[in-house]
């Protein structure tokens, strides 16, 4: 949802007019807006509430009264909802989709909303189908636009307006599509809430195309500068974020299955148990069950002939036994740590790579061979050296930016003689006044100094970023030597920038890394509104 707003500049005839593709006149300012040559307009009307007056009917008529009705200069005059409408509808069967969205916003709110339906930009995505619903932040009662539409501006209720209306758009749109014919469906949950419920289901393929970021909405300036050739920050935003999707998906669609899962780690830290040792009769010793593994205890002592010796003799095997299972459970201990370090050193390196669960089954088949699992952690350390540089990378480039600021501001105070000066009541004198132009000129060389230790910094940055990569290069082509994978591809550039292929949040990835789904389900895609 976008506000039409005064406080923006903006004119609710003049959104009616560049939506309906019209050209009509602002009776409150007299400004005429013209977009009456704007391609790509598909259809435009008012959609108005049963018993509203035959001029409701008229796009200009309206949002004029809805100008008049508006007394304050930075008031809100509209609202605009873009709803995307699936390309696979026909051209009647969407209009009828936009309408019918149109309609329940009316019954709902009381209010009027203009439906223009827009086809795709000639250099844009073709299958960009979505109608714009202009609606009125008032209320059309008997006399005119009354009373305003306030819930949708509530910090609390308003989020939760949203929420219903995202669910109302997609239950029309899941309905339109069923009526087509079309197994598609459209979902109104962020990709963050659908990646869980997936991961939850143990869906690992939807998990896989979920877990990814979301790209922005461009709006009308981005687009507007986007067609007459200029660049757009928005939309070489949204290209990065398409790339680094692009390369998280690249190599499976079962990438989401990162984790292991309970059962197999339980496995793998369950401790290993000692046979209980048996002694013959009269002396016996017995496993406790009551606390740490390899107690040995003596059952009875014995008595008769030769009791005193056999006694000692049961005294001696018992602390031997003490021994031995002491060393046997250091031992067993140091293996499970060894084994788990190990396995943990897998499971990130595999976590970071974004490999597939067949690399990761291959790679946890080195988990026995200690020079695998050396050169798992070198490659696996090296990428975590080489993703810090690049944060500090980030962090001094910030720094000089705020140190470029700084002397901007700086200049400025020097230069501004006349902004500086003091008032004529309370007069400087030459000395003080030349006293004040030399702390200005000071605090101008000591920002300039700053600026250019921040680019210092930047550069030494850039060192450290490119010799922590040949380091992670150098690191991740020996481990391909000693555990190659199948997703391993060419030596050279053995893995994407920590910019490209980010780390997915750890609570949207699943465990059982060969529990693959057999069948995704149908599409599922969220409406833009």
């Amino acid at each position: 949802m976008t506000p039409v707003s005064r406080a923006a500049g903006h004119s609710a005839v003049g959104a009616a007019a560049y939506r309906a593709g019209l050209q009509l006149t602002d009776e409150r300012t007299g400004d005429t807006h013209d977009f009456s040559r704007k391609g790509g307009v598909l259809d435009a009307r008012m959609v108005v509430p049963a018993d509203a007056p035959a001029w409701t009917t008229d796009i200009g008529k309206v949002w004029n009264a809805i100008e008049a009705a508006e007394v304050r200069g930075n008031a809100r005059v509209g609202r605009d909802f873009v709803v995307a409408l699936p390309h696979e509808l026909s051209e009647t069967a969407r209009a009828d989709l936009a309408r019918q969205i149109a309609g329940d916003i009316v019954a709902r709110y009381g209010c009027v909303v203009l439906a223009a339906l827009h086809a795709p930009d000639a250099r844009g995505d073709q299958r960009n189908f979505h109608a714009h619903l202009l609606m009125s932040t008032r209320q059309l009662g008997p006399d005119g636009f009354a009373q305003k539409v306030r819930v949708l501006d509530d910090r609390q209720q308003g989020p939760k307006e949203l929420a219903a209306l995202r669910s109302l758009v997609a239950d029309r749109t899941n309905e339109a599509l069923k009526n087509a014919g079309l197994a598609v469906q459209v979902d109104p949950r962020s990709l963050a809430a659908r990646a869980r419920a997936a991961a939850a289901a143990g869906d690992v393929n939807a998990v896989a195309n979920l877990v990814r970021e979301p790209r922005r909405h461009l709006g009308r300036a981005a687009t507007a500068a986007l067609r007459r050739g200029e660049r757009s920050p928005k939309a070489e935003e949204n290209q990065a974020v398409f790339e680094r999707n692009a390369a998280f998906l690249a190599g499976s669609r079962a990438r989401a299955a990162e984790l292991w899962n309970q059962q197999s780690r339980a496995a793998t830290a369950r401790p290993l148990s000692l046979p209980a040792t048996r002694l013959p009769s009269p002396v016996k010793v017995r496993q406790s069950t009551a606390g740490a593994r390899g107690a040995v205890e003596v059952g009875r002592k014995a008595t008769g002939r030769d009791a005193r010796l056999l006694n000692r003799q049961a005294t001696a095997v018992q602390q031997s036994l003490r021994a031995t299972a002491a060393n046997a459970a250091l031992y067993t201990a140091g293996l499970r740590d060894a084994a788990r370090s190990a396995e943990d050193s897998m499971k990130e390196y595999i976590s970071a790579l974004r490999y597939s669960a067949a690399s990761a089954e291959a790679l946890r088949r080195y988990l026995h061979d200690a020079g695998a699992v050396a050169a798992v952690r070198r490659a696996l350390n090296a990428r975590e050296a080489w993703e810090a540089a690049r944060a500090a990378q980030g962090a001094a480039r910030a720094a000089r930016g705020k140190a470029a600021v700084k002397t901007a501001e700086a200049r400025r105070a020097a230069d501004g003689v006349a902004g500086t000066a003091p008032p004529a009541w309370r007069l400087l004198s030459q000395r003080q006044w030349a006293e004040k132009r030399r702390a200005q000129r000071a605090a101008v060389a000591a920002a300039e100094q700053g600026e250019q230790g921040a680019n210092r910094a930047v550069a030494q940055a850039g060192s450290a970023v490119d010799e922590a990569r040949r380091a992670w290069e150098a690191a991740e082509a020996e481990r391909r030597r000693v555990a190659p994978l199948p997703e391993d591809g060419p030596a050279e550039g053995c893995a994407p920038a920590p910019d490209v292929a980010p780390r997915a949040p750890a609570d949207l990835l699943v465990g059982g890394i060969s529990a693959l789904a057999s069948d995704p389900g149908p599409a599922r895609r969220r409406p833009r509104l």
